[in-house]
C-alpha cells in the first residue's frame, strides 16, 4: 500500500511539473555569451535538450576550432584531426555526439574538407565516403544518423551529392532531382531528411527525402518565389527554410512547409527579408530578419507572430554594443542559440537564451507541490 501511495504521489508531482512546463510561456530569457577562452570570437550552430551548445571559436591565427559548451559552463575544444587547419561543428544529438567538418591542409594552398563526427569524449573521426572528394556534415538525429554532402568528380564533371551516414558509419548517396548539386541539411527521428537539390534544367529547390530514400520537391510560395532551401525538419514532419525570387536575391522570405505539404511564408513585420534556420517539435521557429540597413536581427516565430529576440537582451549587453544577429538552433525546452555581434567593436560571440517562465507557470508548479504535501498528510 505504501508503495502504491508513493507512486501516486510521484505521479501527482510529475503531473504538476509537466503542466507548469508546457503551459509556461517565456516572459524573458537568461542571456549568456559563449566563452571564448582566449580566442577572438565564437559562434553557435547546434543545441540539444540538455543545453549543450556546439559551434566554433575563431583562434588568434584566424583558424576555427570546433567546440562544445556545457550548459552555463566553459568551452570544451573538440579534438583536432591530424593536420587540420580548422574545424567547425554544425549539430549535436541528445547524447552529445557532434558533427561538422575538418579542414585539412594536405597540399599547399589546397585545403580539403572532411565530414567529421566527434564522440561524447571529444574524439574526432572522419566519416567515410566513396572515394576522393570533399565532404561535410550538417545534421544528426538521436539515432546517430548523419546527413551532409559529398563533392567529387564524376566523368570529368564536378558534382555534389546529398548523403547520409548510418550510425555505424555506412555511407549512402541520396537521390537528386537530376541536377549536379544537392545537399542534405537536417534529419528527424523518423529518418526524414531535408535539404536542396538541383534539377537537370538548371533549376532546383527545397526537397524532402523519406526514410526509404524517395525524394520530392517541396511546394513554392509562388512563381516569383520559386527558389527555395530547406534547413531543418521536426518530429512531425514540419520543415523550415527560406524562399527567394532568385539565389542572388538577399530579400528571402522565411518559410515553413507543413506535414500536409503546404507552404507558408512566416510573418516578417517591417523587415525586408528573413530566413528560418531551425524549429522544435512545438513548431517554434528561429532564424533572422533583415532590416532596411541590411542588419540581421535574431528572430523567433511563435503562435503566428515574429519577435525580435533583442527585446530580451540584457541591458548591460545592449549598452556595451551587443545585439543578437542570428538565432540558429532551438531545443524542446525553448532554449535558443545563435550569434551575437558588437556594433562598437565588431566582435562576434555565440549566445544562448534560456527561458524564464511566466508567473502562471510558477503557480502551476507550486500547485503541484501543495497537492503533493496534502496527499502525504492524508497518508500519515
Amino acid at each position: 500500500m505504501k508503495i502504491k501511495r508513493n507512486a501516486a504521489a510521484a505521479a501527482l508531482l510529475a503531473c504538476g511539473l509537466a503542466i507548469s512546463t508546457s503551459a509556461a510561456l517565456a516572459s524573458g530569457y537568461r542571456t549568456s555569451l559563449l566563452d571564448t577562452q582566449g580566442a577572438v570570437g565564437s559562434t553557435a550552430w547546434g543545441l540539444n535538450d540538455s543545453g549543450q551548445v556546439t559551434g566554433h571559436v575563431t583562434a588568434l591565427d584566424g583558424g576555427t576550432r570546433a567546440s562544445l559548451w556545457q550548459p552555463y559552463g566553459a568551452r570544451v575544444e573538440l579534438e583536432h584531426m591530424g593536420s587540420a587547419l580548422s574545424s567547425r561543428a554544425s549539430a549535436i544529438d541528445a547524447a552529445g555526439t557532434v558533427v561538422g567538418v575538418s579542414v585539412l591542409g594536405l597540399a599547399p594552398d589546397s585545403p580539403e574538407y572532411f565530414a567529421t563526427v566527434w564522440s561524447r569524449d571529444g574524439r574526432a573521426r572522419a566519416l567515410a565516403t566513396l572515394g576522393p572528394g570533399q565532404s561535410w556534415a550538417n545534421g544528426i538525429n538521436d539515432a546517430g544518423h548523419i546527413v551532409g554532402a559529398f563533392s567529387h568528380i564524376v566523368a570529368s564533371q564536378s558534382r555534389t551529392d546529398a548523403v547520409r551516414w548510418d550510425a555505424d558509419g555506412t555511407f549512402h548517396t541520396l537521390a537528386s532531382l537530376g541536377g549536379n548539386y544537392s545537399q542534405a541539411n537536417g534529419i528527424n527521428g523518423r529518418g526524414q531528411v531535408v535539404g536542396y537539390s538541383g534539377t537537370a534544367d538548371g533549376g532546383g529547390g527545397a526537397v524532402l527525402w523519406e526514410s526509404d530514400g524517395s525524394i520530392r520537391q517541396l511546394a513554392v510560395l509562388g512563381a516569383e518565389m520559386r527558389f527555395t532551401w530547406a534547413t531543418r525538419i521536426n518530429a512531425h514532419g514540419q520543415v523550415v527554410g527560406q524562399s527567394h525570387a532568385s539565389f542572388e536575391d538577399a530579400q528571402a522570405r522565411a518559410s515553413t512547409w507543413l506535414p500536409d505539404g503546404s507552404v507558408q511564408a512566416l510573418p516578417q513585420g517591417g523587415a525586408i527579408g528573413a530566413s528560418a534556420y531551425a524549429l522544435n517539435d512545438a513548431g517554434t521557429v528561429v532564424g533572422f530578419s533583415i532590416l532596411g540597413g541590411g542588419q540581421h536581427r535574431a528572430t523567433i516565430w511563435e503562435q503566428g507572430t515574429a519577435q525580435d529576440l533583442n527585446r530580451f537582451i540584457d541591458a548591460e549587453l545592449a549598452q556595451a554594443g551587443w545585439y543578437f544577429s542570428e538565432a540558429r538552433a532551438i531545443n524542446e525546452g525553448g532554449w535558443v542559440a545563435g550569434e551575437a555581434r558588437n556594433s562598437m567593436t565588431g566582435e562576434v560571440r555565440g549566445f544562448v537564451l534560456s527561458p524564464v517562465p511566466e508567473p502562471a507557470g510558477y503557480a502551476l508548479m507550486l500547485s503541484g507541490l501543495v497537492a503533493l504535501m496534502a496527499w502525504r498528510r492524508r497518508g500519515t
